[in-house]
């Protein structure tokens, strides 16, 4: 696996910037960081997908202590 491609999908699933800077060797969190780049916009339509609906039915039902 490359290394951008196993930064860019560690990042997409969660793993931490310290971890994956650990992994590829870099001494700066800056030089890692780039790669969040890909990933923010991913994130971004992730969000956008969700409905408020959604959203507002579950906590309506964490209110009432449905969960």
């Amino acid at each position: 696996m490359r290394r951008h491609t196993y930064a860019t999908l560690s990042l997409a699933l969660g793993t931490d910037i310290i971890t994956i800077k650990n992994v590829l060797g870099h001494k700066q969190e800056s030089t890692t960081m780039r790669y969040t780049k890909v990933v923010n916009p991913l994130k971004e339509q992730a969000a956008k997908r969700l409905s408020i609906n959604t959203i507002s039915q579950n906590t309506e039902q964490y209110e009432k202590g449905n969960f």
